[in-house]
């Protein structure tokens, strides 16, 4: 396509910017780049999918104490869980945390009772369970708890599965 100049040909003049906003009632202006460029008489603006609202109703806390001089092996461990709760597709969120010396705290959301049993079924669970005699200095106090809000980042249709 041969871009005119705006002097010698207005009616086929790039709108820019916010003149290209108001003119084609574009309401995503790429900020990065700073303009919207428009030359045809048609702007077709694809938008990012709509954000899917992620629903948790249920969770887990769980509490670990490790034993004296197991508590950088008990990090390590938690650290490494990570891969195997990625790929369960119910644990919708899951974060393990160091609350003291030796202290520690797994916090999981699920979207109801059938995520949160497939995670308590699952690979963590039973690597945890496998290790408790060699990490820890008293059984996992686990906590089966009801989420009553959430914030949780919004995924794209696409990220969500539709």
């Amino acid at each position: 396509m041969l871009r005119r100049h705006a002097k010698r040909d207005p009616v086929h003049a790039p709108f820019r910017g916010v003149a290209a906003e108001r003119q084609f009632g574009c309401a995503d202006v790429n900020r990065e780049i700073g303009e919207i460029v428009a030359v045809a008489d048609t702007v077709i603006v694809r938008p990012d999918p709509a954000p899917v609202e992620t629903v948790v109703t249920t969770g887990l806390t769980v509490r670990l104490e490790a034993k004296a001089g197991q508590e950088e092996e008990l990090a390590s461990f938690l650290r490494n869980a990570l891969p195997l709760v990625a790929a369960e597709p119910q644990t919708i969120a899951w974060f393990a945390a160091r609350t003291g010396a030796s202290s520690f705290t797994i916090i999981d959301a699920f979207p109801d009772e059938a995520g949160r049993q497939a995670h308590l079924d699952g690979r963590v669970a039973a690597a945890l369970l496998e290790r408790a005699s060699e990490l820890l200095s008293e059984p996992p106090e686990i906590h089966h708890i009801e989420v009553l809000a959430a914030k949780l980042p919004a995924a794209s249709r696409t990220e969500a599965g539709a």
